[in-house]
């Protein structure tokens, strides 16, 4: 593996491609919104192909709607960050008014 998120998502994507391309569910690798891949069925659910997807901004504008992002957002501290992890991850938002989660 390497260290650079770039080389890292391509090499996520090398060893994880059967799943991203056989899997019957919708699949997505995301370590950062300029650093995320998926496969077809997940694009097409959303609207997408798979390069406007990857080329979105943000992954929280892709699947979540504006008026539910805050909520979205506190749930995911709560609820989903795992035991160990710090609950208060910093949440801001962007100058175009985007969600910002800094994990």
């Amino acid at each position: 593996m390497t260290d650079d998120h770039g080389g890292l998502i391509q090499e996520l994507a090398r060893q994880f491609g059967p799943v991203l391309e056989n899997s019957p569910d919708s699949v997505y690798i995301w370590l950062d919104d300029a650093k995320k891949m998926c496969n077809e069925r997940l694009a097409q659910m959303y609207g997408y192909s798979v390069e406007e997807w990857r080329a979105s901004e943000s992954i929280l504008d892709s699947f979540v709607a504006e008026e539910g992002q805050d909520m979205y957002a506190r749930n995911y501290q709560t609820r989903v960050v795992p035991p160990g992890i710090p609950g208060d991850i910093p949440i801001s938002r962007t100058s175009e008014g985007r969600l910002n989660l800094q994990c």
